[in-house]
C-alpha cells in the first residue's frame, strides 16, 4: 500500500472511470504512477529499471516465439518434444531482432519458457470442459 495521496486517489478515479472502451485506465494510471517514481529515482536505479523492462520485453518475445513454434510443431505430431521446441525458439530468437542476454540467460529463459508453455498446452484441454 502507498501513502502518496496522488496514487491513492489517480487509482479510485481510474476505478470508478473504467468503461468497455477504457478498460486497461487503472493499469494505465499505474504505469504513469511508475513512470512519475522512476522519474524521480537516482541514475543507477532508473538504469536497473531499464534493464528490468529489457527483460520484460524478452520475456514477452520467447513467450510469443514459443507458442508460435508450438502452434507450428503441433501441426506436425500430437506431442511435440520439448527439445524440438526448445531449438525451434532458439533458432528463431537467433533470427530476430530481439537483443538477448548472455547465453546462459538466454538459455534459462528459452528452458523456462518452453517448460511454462508445455504446461499452459497440457490445461487447456482441461479449460475446455
Amino acid at each position: 500500500m502507498t501513502d502518496d495521496p496522488v496514487a491513492l486517489v489517480a487509482r479510485a478515479v481510474a476505478r470508478r472511470l473504467v468503461t468497455p472502451q477504457r478498460p486497461h485506465l487503472v493499469e494505465d494510471v499505474d504505469t504513469a504512477l511508475y513512470q512519475r517514481e522512476v522519474a524521480a529515482r537516482p541514475e543507477q536505479d532508473v538504469e536497473r529499471d531499464v534493464d528490468a523492462a529489457q527483460w520484460g520485453e524478452l520475456l514477452v518475445s520467447v513467450a510469443n516465439l514459443a507458442l508460435a513454434a508450438y502452434a507450428t510443431l503441433r501441426r506436425q505430431t500430437a506431442a511435440p518434444p520439448p527439445e524440438a521446441l526448445v531449438r525451434h525458439v532458439r533458432q528463431e530468437l537467433d533470427r530476430s531482432d530481439v537483443p538477448a542476454p548472455d547465453p546462459a540467460d538466454r538459455d534459462r529463459i528459452i528452458d523456462v519458457t518452453v517448460g511454462e508453455t508445455l504446461n499452459a498446452a497440457r490445461m487447456e484441454p482441461e479449460r475446455g470442459r
